[in-house]
């Protein structure tokens, strides 16, 4: 079937014969034109207009559609028809009732009307875009044949009878308890075909029932609408569950209606005629198909009603009289409907004349000239001021202005009183009341100058020369100033209001300055003159300023530069003297030059030295620089975690801050967020150059999706932590320079390259740069984007937190206090002497050591010495333990941490005790060793302590314990001894104070049930009780015991490498394995007793086989790693460092993508510096990182290995 869209113009008035003799004659038209069959038949079904006739289209285009093979749908829309069509849309609103009230909603059809029963069917069509008050032109409802049927069928439609009904539901009556329309429509529907949608399956005229609904008072545009079908037979029917393209469509013609037109009416009096009003009725409107047609205007006065006709809206009327009158409108629209009238009141002015008003004022210039102002005047009425008539009262004629000009200037023949009158005239040529102003018209004299002339301290030889005291105290006020300095160079002229001019002389000497002032008048003050004597200035040396920075190439090199130096007097700079600070020749440059390089044989710290000199040979005051040169190819890394729970931070797009996760979301967290990372006390110096910087993130989760993230530094100096005030984080101002990163997709648990930023050096660089960087301060940065990667956070996990890695060379080093290290020994003589040596104390930037206090722990003055010398004596009044103090002050009053050493001061030079470990145990007598001896009982033992005393035990009880035993080597008493121990985690503080006489033996064994059981000291140990006792040769715990001795207060350290007391890491009672059934069999796990000392293990005897190690000294300030020695390295070198506390230490070895090589050191220590070698004989060549690992802080060195 064709389709063809035909347009006639011009078509008039006819009938359904003419429109189907145009529809066929088309046809046979088209019939003739090569593939195209002729027509069948046609038909034609124009829409109604609003009037209910036919074809109402004169002088319009009516749009007919023709089917040439199969009958058609000839449709004429008329003017101003809408057609409205809509489908049932959900499951919910079409629904069958059966015979028995229950609803059903889902089913694929909808029986008209049997299913069994007669049932009761029901649809609903929502979002009716239909005005209230619409004529419905016609209504239908279209079905789409389910089934083939011709059994008999009558139906019967109404609509429910109400304005928005609701949509279907479950509940048991839902369609037939519904009210219904008065009006309805019987249907019959002809046979159906399945598959069918055509007029078979269109309902009659259903335009009744809906006109019912919209009528309703609360029928509104957008309602829904509710068809209800009862009757009998049987035609099978599309519901929406079923197709929703055959769901029922409802469809709707309609006409607007035809409103009145709304009135609208402005008022206004016109300046001329007098009395005159303008009724203006444009704004009036009526937005249907019949327009405004006339305007009636009611003038309020009795006059007769003005009619005009559209378009003209507006009439004009002159009353009789002044006064307030009510304009009334009506509009009339071509359908004959008026609107409700609209009216306005309004006064009808009358027209008073003006008021004058006149100002009078003496001008400056010309002389005797005088301007009257007349702009004050008013009238209020409708006819404004026109002219202004000024007689200025000497007898020449008046002076006439047009409005708006309301000023004029009148030139006197002499000074003296002038009376000034003005009168005004209005447009209506009303007179004002004469005003009048007097005024008494002044001569002009000329200024009187005033001088005074000083010398200025800067430029040299240059005064300055002040007017500001002339006056001129008439209408003629000074214009200029004219400065003449007496040494035949021009005349300096200023305009006023500045009265100074500035000269510099070529000599010194003898000088007159001369002033004269000129008014606006141009008359000229007598002059003033003022002798001057200048003075030559002083000829003061230069001030040096020196910076000093180190270069990327050549390596080792620097560059010093004097720019900054300044000489402000007659003798400039002539040259510059650099001294490097490496015994080097001083360098000379000769101005203009102010800079120099120099490159120095090794890194280090160095001071540079500038003096220089002006051209009367007088030198500055030496200005100093330090520097520490570093290695060009081994730049300073700093590396700092997250170290506080508000140091990261997260902050949603709705500006709320959170500070407390265990993770950081990388942006998308349900929104996409801005995250904020913070870093406290970075030791990057200012200055520095930044040569690489990352973050390392710790993957929480794994994560695959498409990310794109920038980050940007905060721009401040030292940035304060995160709070949880609002937008805390997003607010902060950031950088310029950014850098973005696309992140690979990150696995759990990964720690590697796929985690590292890309390089940020150029966001650390900008805030590095910044005036108030200094060493020690914080950085944050903060990160925007889009996408999705988790890290860890600092409270998820404080040593996967967030780190930041930054690599620098150059820059000005902090000026650091001294680091004092400390040693001290007792003299052979005299007696009672030691010797505190802190020589080995450094201070290796610019300030160097000024001087020593030492502090003998016993009460007496602190001793001073002053740098070099760092060694001081000291006598004791008697034997005993004593701690030995030193700080080191340097030059600028920095003082170090204190350092401090424990030892036992004898009589004789020797020890003060010793101190042995051993073991006890009297349960287990299979596989018997050496007990401790002496023991309880012995004689000259003081012994504390009490037995196990277990069922089976001899009388006096068993033993299993640990026991420590101290012996007092002095020929006195030893009192106020506190012992205690540590080991690993397991602190023993069980003995309290005790004395020791002369010759005896302190020996402390358990207090209570095996609570001093080193055996047992550490979980998971190897051994009995159902563990595999061959494990001991292979699972040894090798954690050294310490056992701190206190005397009078003082303490020291002695460490049982051959962990005697906790049975060599082992549970020896069952390891190694000697025989025996398991678990019952139980071996002796006595020790006799065994020395231990001050001078702590070996590194590898606290942390397995690996190297050789040496401690260094106590308590450093501040963690640090050395560089490995050699480096590069065959496989063979050292490794030094410190740690200034107790705590976990790690050192590794990463290669370059981040992998874990080798761990030398993974474990708790002691504060101290380590040193030790190792041999990686097995571990390919390559550059990699030794990195010192703790809580609070890391720090790298790189290591190249070779082959």
């Amino acid at each position: 079937m064709t389709n063809v869209p035909v347009a006639f113009k011009g078509y008039k008035r006819g009938g359904n014969s003419t429109l189907a003799r145009l529809c066929l004659g088309f046809g046979n038209l088209l019939a003739a034109t090569p593939g195209f069959p002729a027509p069948q038949a046609v038909t034609v079904h124009p829409s109604r207009t609003r009037r209910g006739r036919f074809g109402r289209i004169a002088g319009r285009a009516a749009l007919l559609s023709l089917t040439l093979t199969v009958l058609s749908l000839v449709h004429i829309d008329p003017v101003g028809a809408t057609t409205l069509e809509r489908r049932v849309v959900t499951s919910n609103d079409d629904a069958e009732e059966s015979a028995t009230g229950k609803v059903s909603r889902t089913s694929s059809d909808l029986e008209l009307v049997n299913d069994g029963t007669d049932q009761t069917v029901g649809m609903r069509w929502a979002a009716l875009t239909i005005p209230a008050g619409v004529t419905i032109t016609a209504a239908y409802i279209q079905f789409s044949a389910k089934e083939s049927q011709s059994v008999a069928t009558s139906l019967v439609l109404r609509g429910q009878a109400a304005d928005n009904p609701l949509n279907f539901g479950s509940a048991n009556g839902g369609i037939s308890t519904r009210p219904r329309t008065t009006a309805a429509t019987n249907w019959a529907p002809v046979a159906w075909t399945a598959g069918q949608v055509g007029a078979n399956q269109r309902t009659p005229d259903l335009s009744a029932v809906i006109q019912e609904i919209v009528s309703r008072p609360g029928w509104a545009s957008g309602n829904a609408l509710v068809m209800i079908v009862n009757g009998t037979g049987h035609r099978t029917a599309w519901a929406w569950d079923g197709s929703v393209a055959g769901a029922p469509l409802l469809h709707v013609e309609y006409d607007p209606p035809d409103f009145p037109p709304v009135a609208s009416l402005t008022v206004s009096q016109l300046f001329t005629p007098a009395l005159t009003l303008r009724a203006d009725a444009s704004g009036s409107t009526d937005t249907d198909a019949t327009p405004i047609a006339s305007y009636q205007f009611d003038f309020g006065d009795g006059s007769p009603v003005v009619t005009t006709t559209a378009p003209t809206a507006s009439a004009q009327h002159t009353y009789a009289a002044a006064g307030p009158y009510t304009v009334t409108l009506t509009v009339t629209d071509t359908g004959s409907n008026p609107s409700t009238p609209a009216s306005t009141t309004t006064t009808v002015q009358p027209d008073f004349p003006p008021a004058a008003s006149l100002a009078v004022t003496q001008l400056a210039t010309p002389m005797l000239t005088m301007r009257a102002d007349a702009s004050g005047s008013t009238d209020a009425d409708l006819t404004p001021i026109a002219s202004y008539q000024f007689d200025f009262g000497d007898g020449s004629p008046v002076v006439t202005t047009t409005a708006p000009t309301a000023t004029a200037q009148h030139t006197y023949a002499a000074p003296g009183p002038y009376t000034v009158t003005l009168t005004v005239t209005d447009t209506g040529s009303n007179p004002s009341t004469p005003a009048s102003a007097t005024i008494s018209i002044q001569p002009d004299f000329p200024p009187a100058a005033s001088l005074a002339v000083t010398q200025l301290a800067t430029p040299v030889l240059t005064v300055s020369a002040s007017g500001s005291a002339s006056t001129d105290t008439d209408l003629t006020p000074i214009a200029s100033y004219h400065f003449n300095f007496g040494d035949g160079t021009p005349v300096v002229n200023t305009t006023a209001p500045t009265s100074t001019a500035q000269h510099t002389y070529a000599a010194a000497g003898p000088y007159t300055v001369t002033l004269t002032v000129t008014d606006t008048g141009n008359n000229t003050s007598t002059p003033a003159s003022f002798p001057v004597t200048v003075n030559p200035p002083p000829d003061s040396p230069p001030v040096a300023s020196l910076a000093v920075t180190q270069l990327a190439t050549p390596a080792l090199t620097v560059s010093a530069s004097g720019s900054g130096s300044t000489d402000t007097d007659f003798t400039p700079i002539a040259s510059y003297h650099f001294n490097f600070g490496d015994g080097s020749p001083v360098v000379n440059t000769t101005a203009p030059t102010a800079t120099a390089q120099h490159t120095y044989a090794a890194a280090g710290p160095y001071t540079v030295t500038l003096t220089v000199t002006d051209t009367g040979n007088n030198t500055s005051t030496p200005a100093s620089a330090t520097i520490t040169v570093n290695p060009s190819a081994t730049p300073i890394i700093v590396e700092r975690r997250v170290a506080t729970s508000a140091d990261d931070a997260e902050e949603s797009s709705g500006a709320v801050v959170y500070l407390t996760s265990s993770d950081l979301e990388l942006v998308y967290d349900g929104n996409n967020q801005t995250v904020g990372m913070r870093w406290t006390g970075l030791g990057i110096n200012p200055g520095a150059t930044i040569t690489s910087a990352y973050i390392q993130f710790s993957a929480k989760e794994s994560q695959s999706e498409v990310t794109n993230l920038v980050f940007r530094a905060q721009a401040a100096d030292n940035p304060a932590t995160f709070g949880t005030a609002n937008g805390d984080v997003s607010t902060r101002p950031r950088t310029t320079a950014a850098t973005n990163w696309a992140p690979v997709a990150w696995t759990l648990g990964e720690v590697g390259a796929n985690q590292r930023t890309p390089d940020l050096s150029a966001a650390i660089q900008e805030i590095v740069n910044r005036p108030g960087w200094a060493y020690g301060n914080a950085l944050v940065m903060i990160v925007n984007g889009t996408g999705h990667r988790t890290a860890w956070a600092y409270n998820g996990s404080t040593t996967a937190a967030p780190l930041l890695h930054v690599e620098f060379v150059g820059g000005t080093p902090p000026d650091l206090p001294p680091n004092a290290a400390l040693n001290v020994t007792q003299l052979t003589t005299p007696p009672l002497t030691v010797r505190a040596d802190a020589s080995g104390s450094t201070d290796t930037d610019a300030t160097p050591i000024a001087s020593y206090q030492f502090n003998f722990g016993d009460g007496t003055p602190v001793v001073t010495t002053t740098a070099p010398t760092a060694i001081a004596q000291h006598t004791y009044a008697a034997a005993s333990f004593y701690t030995v103090t030193v700080t080191a002050t340097d030059t600028a009053n920095k003082t170090s941490t204190p350092a401090s050493t424990t030892l036992a001061v004898t009589q004789d030079g020797g020890p003060l005790v010793a101190v042995y470990v051993g073991y006890m145990d009297s349960h287990h007598p299979v596989n018997p060793q050496p007990k401790p001896n002496p023991w309880r009982g012995s004689p000259n033992v003081v012994f504390v302590g009490t037995p196990d005393g277990l069922a089976g035990d001899p009388p006096t009880g068993g033993w299993d314990t640990s026991t420590i035993r101290v012996d007092n080597l002095t020929s006195g008493t030893l009192s106020g001894v506190v012992v205690t121990c540590d080991i690993g985690t397991h602190h023993y503080a069980l003995w309290g104070t005790n004395t020791i006489p002369a010759g005896n033996r302190l020996i402390l064994v358990q207090t209570g049930f095996e609570n001093f059981d080193g055996s047992d000291s550490s979980p998971g140990l190897p051994g009995c009780y159902g563990c595999d006792p061959t494990t001991c040769t292979t699972l040894r715990s090798s954690i050294v015991p310490v056992v701190h001795v206190s005397i009078g207060g003082n303490t020291l350290h002695y460490y049982d490498p051959a962990q005697m007391l906790n049975t060599q890491g082992a549970d020896a009672a069952g390891c190694p394995y000697v025989g025996g059934p398991l678990p019952q069999t139980r071996y002796d796990e006595s020790e006799d007793w065994t020395p231990i000392n001050t001078t702590p293990p070996p590194l590898a005897a606290r942390f397995g086989p690996e190297g050789e190690a040496s401690p260094g000294s106590d308590a450093p300030r501040a963690l640090w790693l050395a560089p490995p020695a050699p480096n590069p390295s065959r496989g063979q070198f050292a490794v030094r460092f410190a740690t200034p506390q107790q705590g976990h230490v790690r050192v590794v070895l990463y290669d370059l993508t981040g992998r874990v090589v080798h761990r030398f050191v993974d474990g708790e220590l002691y504060a101290g510096g380590y040193n030790f070698k190792v041999d990686l004989h097995d571990i390919a060549s390559g550059i990699y990182f030794i990195s010192l690992e703790t809580p609070e802080a890391t720090e790298h060195k790189k290591l190249v290995l070779m082959r």
